[in-house]
């Protein structure tokens, strides 16, 4: 009886140890994960460049204040703009738990008090959090300048972005995946520059060849732009290729995150 109790003492004794340890190493985790995804280079490629492109293509020119029905033309620009920096952010952060998880970084965190799934947590948090933060930046200042939108297209908007930001989420870890290294947030760069242009992000789709506009239809980032352009043009546009596009891209980044995080882990 005394075992009995004695063990089940050191257990609960052991439990607040690691709970203490926890408590204390949580800070520290989080303040590493500000501290790199607030870098000048996070900034300048997620919030300063479509800022930028927002500033230059939407704000005072002779298209900004034309009326649509929900709307102006610098508010569809600013919705564009705002899912590239949703684009660029979680795209980013999920290619780096990847690089990690190769280069045998995790492995050591679960050594850590934090452990593994609280280690991969708390990045998908601040992963989410970026985004958050990132769309409504920019946001602010559409609306400080000469985005006009109803309300409810505002808010409709903004949480479309930041739900559909988990296309690009998956698409960075699977990039992460497939080239481990530093090389990964370089294709991603460019990956997601060249795909955003095929999704209309950039230059409306209507102003391309019909060519690109069929080639379209099958990028990754195509579906997510359509149904956030949706919300701003009224959903009586919204047409089921939309959501084929999203759900199967869904499905086949699975499928390859699936595959190739078997293969790592048997190497």
């Amino acid at each position: 009886m005394s075992t009995i109790i004695e063990s089940t003492q050191l257990r609960s004794l052991e439990d607040r140890r690691v709970t203490s340890s926890l408590h204390g190493f949580m800070p520290a985790v989080f303040h590493m994960f500000i501290r790199r995804m607030l870098s000048l280079w996070t900034l300048v490629f997620s919030l300063g460049i479509p800022v930028l492109m927002y500033l230059i293509f939407g704000v005072g020119q002779e298209y900004s204040l034309i009326e649509m029905p929900h709307g102006n033309i610098a508010a569809m620009i600013l919705v564009s703009m705002s899912q590239y920096a949703a684009v660029m952010v979680t795209s980013m952060i999920t290619a780096g738990i990847a690089i990690e998880r190769v280069q045998g970084w995790t492995r050591t965190m679960a050594l850590t008090p934090l452990g593994i799934r609280n280690y991969v947590a708390v990045k998908i948090t601040m992963s989410l959090v970026m985004t958050v933060v990132s769309v409504a930046f920019i946001y602010t200042v559409g609306f400080f300048t000469d985005a006009k939108m109803d309300a409810a297209v505002w808010v409709q908007t903004f949480i479309l972005i930041v739900v559909l930001s988990v296309i690009p989420a998956m698409l960075g870890l699977l990039v992460g995946l497939v080239i481990p290294g530093e090389e990964a947030y370089g294709v991603l760069g460019g990956g997601t520059a060249l795909l955003a242009f095929l999704s209309g992000m950039f230059v409306p789709l209507e102003q391309l060849s019909e060519f690109f506009q069929k080639v379209a239809e099958y990028s990754p980032l195509w579906g997510i732009n359509r149904l956030a352009l949706t919300a701003f043009l009224g959903w009586e546009e919204l047409q089921w290729k939309f959501l084929i596009n999203v759900f199967g891209w869904l499905l086949i980044f699975a499928v390859g995150i699936w595959f190739f995080s078997r293969r790592s882990t048997g190497r």
